[in-house]
């Protein structure tokens, strides 16, 4: 039950644009691998490297973050 109450705190955090919550998904050592990035290792570091990548400054013309809302239906 543990890994599910993760996985749906990792999805609901990440949907709400909760960065710190996002964070505290992951143990004080874990690491955040996103394709394009170096890895971000620990809470400090996910947490940064997250709003990095969700930050937009003025004339930034990727578009943006669309809203999400994760389902998850099963966990093999």
């Amino acid at each position: 039950e543990s890994v599910r109450d993760t996985v749906a705190r990792y999805n609901a955090t990440g949907d709400q644009g909760d960065v710190d919550g996002l964070a505290r998904c992951f143990t004080d050592d874990g690491t955040l691998a996103v394709v394009g990035t170096e890895p971000w290792v620990g809470h400090d570091g996910i947490r940064a490297g997250l709003a990095t990548r969700l930050s937009r400054a003025p004339g930034d013309e990727r578009p943006p973050v669309a809203h999400l809302h994760h389902c998850v239906t099963g966990l093999h």
